[in-house]
């Protein structure tokens, strides 16, 4: 399909009549003048004139093609969808890598964690970019950061910066994303729009609205599942209301939330404080459900202190232990 990207200059198309009307409006009208018969001169004449009129056709043909074609290539004419083979063909195209840094993309896939094998698809996708496209990339949990402020054709630069980013300790808002990218990608001007989408593909992104995108936008997306999904956390500790003193126990609530499909039994949790385990137990949680368990300990000295609570190990690993 045929598609102009400065559409606004469609109508200087209409110059190219104007060697036409400046050829109509030049032209004058003879006045004939009678002689004697001089037929063998006339049909000289007439033999010129031909070659003359035909001459002035053909430039008339050239200035008229010349200032359409100038025109033309002011509004830029790209042909969308179709794709040819050879030198040349390849058409522009501006593309949003969005690259799910969630928390939950620190679980298992392999020998690696998703989040590991979302940068690498980023960058095979970077370098699968040719000279005239423009590429921008953003990780996304709750919000949307994007490495550049805008689509950039230094892709070597991008995959650099992919290297640093990290993990968040955010959920994950898949609409917000893809509302960023639109906006970024509409205001760069290109025959095609592409997004891709890399993700965990946790159900809980795509609650949080609508995905809306135009329709000259396309959108892929690359789920990363991890091996197991059955995820339990630690959701929330609460100190108690009271100071710690040497020797005195003191207990902590701990509460634990099932993330999965099925039980979780026999899951440990338990408490350090100063690097020594002190308290543990093990309790059963049905899908969907938190408990709030008590962890005692106490200390036998004074100053500052720390600890942890933390449960059996699964995927995630970040949300075992708080």
């Amino acid at each position: 399909m045929l598609t102009f990207i400065n559409s606004y200059l469609l109508p200087l198309l209409s110059l190219a009549a104007l060697p036409i009307l400046i050829h109509l409006f030049s032209r004058r009208k003879l006045k004939k003048q009678p002689f004697a018969d001089l037929r063998f001169l006339e049909e000289i004449q007439r033999k010129r004139m031909r070659r003359i009129k035909l001459r002035q056709w053909v430039l008339l043909i050239i200035r008229t093609l010349a200032v359409f074609f100038i025109a033309a290539a002011f509004t830029r004419p790209a042909i969308k969808g179709v794709h040819f083979g050879g030198v040349g063909a390849h058409e522009r195209t501006a593309v949003a890598i969005l690259i799910d840094n969630s928390y939950s993309t620190s679980a298992t896939l392999g020998s690696a964690d998703v989040f590991a094998h979302e940068k690498s698809v980023a960058k095979k996708i970077l370098s699968t970019l040719r000279e005239g496209d423009a590429a921008a990339v953003a990780t996304f949990s709750e919000k949307v950061r994007w490495l550049t402020p805008k689509p950039s054709r230094f892709f070597a630069n991008l995959s650099a910066i992919i290297d640093t980013i990290t993990i968040s300790d955010e959920g994950t808002n898949i609409s917000k994303a893809v509302e960023d990218a639109v906006k970024i990608l509409g205001d760069y001007r290109a025959p095609n729009y592409e997004i891709y989408l890399l993700t965990d593909n946790c159900a809980i992104g795509w609650r949080k609205g609508v995905i809306h995108h135009p329709d000259d936008m396309r959108v892929y997306v690359f789920p990363f599942s991890p091996d197991r999904t059955d995820n339990r956390a630690i959701t929330k500790v609460e100190f108690p209301a009271q100071f710690l003193e040497i020797g005195t126990p003191f207990e902590l609530s701990v509460r634990l939330t099932n993330y999965g499909k099925k039980p979780a039994e026999n899951l440990l949790c338990w408490l350090v404080v100063d690097g020594e385990k002190k308290s543990q137990t093990t309790v059963t949680l049905p899908p969907g459900a938190s408990i709030d368990v008590k962890l005692s300990a106490q200390v036998e000295k004074g100053g500052l202190h720390w600890g942890y609570a933390a449960i059996s190990e699964d995927n995630p690993l970040v949300d075992n232990r708080r």
